[in-house]
């Protein structure tokens, strides 16, 4: 930002923050992607299975309880238990099957090269092009390893972080958020811990209350 930019801000009172409306040079890079560089995303965009991890620790530690005699609520925590081992499945088999199976798409398989101008996308490969102006794409996000590009809530195009310089990474990233809006996770992404932990106290409740009146009942 000049200091002409950043003084005539400071008088607006307005935040000294110049959203970048162009690309300062022509960007133009190949890359062959891997499994790391679309794993962060999926999951990003995995639903309810975002929260893999925190499930798993949640719902499976009180699955022990289900094998306490006296406990008559016994099954319902075995099903908490199935379904944090299946949070677990997803994440390190079921992940693993799907990115494998769309780096054999023609959109990724083999090297690509991408081209990012002020005035298109280009995506371009021995099996796939894609070459679009900005307006053509619905909206954008950011998940660790990557810039998202939608073009409808279920297709995305990558721009790889680690083909760009962080300066290069920077400038592309606000030009994108100039250019289009950000997609936001749905609002009920934010209930899922806090039902899960509802949930997972209520039956260690129910649960250890049963097994407590279960062994007071058999002594008296």
């Amino acid at each position: 930002m000049t200091p002409e930019k950043a003084s005539l801000s400071r008088q607006l009172g307005t935040p000294a923050i110049i959203k970048c409306m162009s690309l300062t040079n022509e960007i133009t890079y190949k890359v062959q992607i891997q499994e790391e560089d679309l794993r962060a995303p999926v999951i990003e965009f995995g639903g309810l299975f975002k929260h893999w991890r925190a499930l798993a620790l949640l719902t499976i530690p009180p699955s022990v309880l289900g094998f306490v005699p006296g406990n008559f609520f016994g099954t319902p925590c075995l099903f908490l238990g199935g379904f944090g081992l299946t949070c677990l499945v997803w994440r390190y088999v079921q992940l693993k099957q799907h990115i494998e199976k769309t780096l054999k798409t023609p959109m990724f398989d083999g090297e690509v090269t991408y081209t990012l101008s002020t005035d298109r996308f280009r995506q371009h490969s021995e099996h796939f092009d894609f070459n679009a102006e900005w307006s053509q794409f619905t909206s954008w996000s950011e998940a660790g390893t990557a810039l998202f590009l939608f073009t409808n809530p279920f297709q995305f195009h990558l721009i790889v972080r680690r083909c760009l310089s962080d300066a290069q990474y920077n400038e592309v990233r606000e030009f994108v958020a100039s250019k289009l809006p950000k997609r936001e996770a749905p609002k009920l992404d934010k209930l899922v811990i806090p039902i899960a932990v509802i949930v997972v106290l209520m039956e260690i409740g129910l649960s250890t209350l049963s097994i407590v009146m279960t062994k007071f009942g058999t002594e008296m």
